[in-house]
Parts: structure tokens; sequence; C-alpha cells
């Protein structure tokens, strides 16, 4: 989980602080949550299980664009029916590095 500062520093600017120390997240979460910090704000009790939908209010919209931008980034393409069940960004990591 990210400590307090270094989250409101995501939500602020949409990418962790330089000096951020190692957290509980793995590398393609931590770069999921940047991607994710762009779209909504993250809240201080964010971590990888956070639910997009009930935990963060995404709008199935918001959800899809910030598929699209991990897409983007990781260079991959995710069938849709693996994204299916996929409610935080630890399900979501998952699928991404198995690809």
């Amino acid at each position: 989980m990210y400590v307090q500062h270094e989250l409101s520093w995501m939500t602020r600017t949409g990418h962790p602080p330089e000096d951020m120390e190692q957290t509980a997240l793995t590398e393609t979460e931590q770069q999921l949550a940047t991607l994710l910090a762009r779209i909504v704000p993250l809240p201080a009790d964010f971590d990888a299980q956070s639910d997009l939908i009930d935990g963060l209010a995404m709008e199935s919209m918001q959800v899809m664009e910030f598929v699209m931008e991990a897409e983007d980034h990781f260079d991959v393409a995710i069938a849709q029916d693996k994204l299916a069940d996929v409610r935080n960004i630890a399900q979501l990591a998952v699928i991404i590095e198995q690809l």
C-alpha cells in the first residue's frame, strides 16, 4: 500500500514521486496505479485489491479507458473474456504478466 504522502502526490500529479520507497505493490501494479491515477483520484487507502467499480466509483467508460491505457503502456492486447472478472489492479496485473 502507498503511504499517504506518496498516494496524495500520485493523485495530484498522476505519477509517484521520484524518491518513492519500495511498496507492497509489484512493479506491474505500481505502473497500473500510476495509469489509474491519471483517470480517477486514488483514495488514501488505495491498494492493489481496491475494487475499481465499488471502491473507486469508476464508470464503465473510465474502466475501458484505463484498460486501453494499460494495453498501450504494456504493449499487449487483452482479450475481453479475460477482463470479465477483473475487479482490481492486482487481477489485471496477473493477466498482463501472463501475456
